[in-house]
């Protein structure tokens, strides 16, 4: 009888033992795709802080990311590397990679304009006369999403005029994905987003800034996107109208449960 309760509890132990090494490995991937800017083939367009924006943002995520995820792939487009071919090359890339649990969140940081209501990111070789033809629409980067099976999806635009990606995202009529998807902009589809705050854009300070205070993270201190986007709703109107005299109002649309979790300590 001895013998068989010892078997029965090694039994449970190595049980335990194998149970715990699943639970270990069922965090899900991050997976982020960040496209930034500041050379453009236009030299009058250039910007200053898009790309070390886009850099200290995934420098982040991969800190705070380590203590979420299993493990964190980061994308990165840069100047040249920002045209219509890259960007969809890049997004297929991905979806052969994510996994539904897994998270995406995609950061964009440039020029980006509202044309007759659409919007439109800027890429490298845009030119005037052929503008809508080379630059990165709406549903061109709503079309990547859509390649992707991810459940969880942050998208994250540091530009001008960027709340008509939103408004757009919003209008379209067509089969959106299932799952929790989150659109976060720096600005209203008619207003400038500021950069030189602190040697960032302020958008994108907040998100930074968000990512490492602990302050706004929930008692399980991982930060959430629902935290985030109201710390950005919050932080960057206000800051824009104190140091700027300019208002800046963050556009934000939700879908499904925005509660997980994109960083923690």
């Amino acid at each position: 009888m001895y013998k068989i309760m010892k078997l029965v509890l090694m039994s449970l132990m190595l049980t335990g033992v194998s149970y715990a090494k699943v639970r270990v490995n069922e965090n899900p991937n991050l997976h982020v795709l960040t496209i930034s800017l500041d050379n453009y083939k236009n030299k009058a367009w250039n910007l200053q802080y898009c790309n070390s924006d886009a850099n200290e943002f995934i420098k982040t995520l991969k800190k705070n990311g380590k203590n979420v995820f299993k493990n964190v792939y980061t994308y990165s487009l840069r100047d040249s590397q920002v045209t219509q071919n890259h960007v969809q090359s890049v997004f297929k890339k991905v979806a052969t990679k994510i996994k539904s649990k897994d998270v995406f969140i995609l950061y964009m940081g440039g020029h980006g304009s509202n044309i007759k209501g659409s919007y439109y990111f800027f890429s490298y070789d845009n030119t005037e006369n052929r503008f809508k033809d080379q630059a990165i629409s709406s549903q061109f980067i709503v079309d990547g999403l859509n390649l992707l099976s991810s459940s969880k999806l942050l998208v994250l635009i540091d530009s001008s005029h960027s709340g008509q990606l939103v408004d757009d995202y919003i209008k379209d009529t067509s089969t959106k994905k299932d799952g929790a998807i989150a659109f976060l902009s720096s600005s209203s589809s008619k207003q400038m987003a500021m950069d030189g705050y602190k040697g960032h854009g302020l958008f994108t300070y907040a998100l930074i800034d968000a990512m490492n205070s602990s302050k706004i993270f929930g008692n399980d201190e991982k930060l959430s996107v629902n935290e985030l986007i109201n710390h950005v709703k919050n932080f960057v109107p206000k800051v824009a109208k104190e140091k700027f005299n300019h208002a800046q109002n963050p556009t934000i649309y939700t879908n499904g449960d925005t509660s997980f979790a994109i960083g923690g300590f």
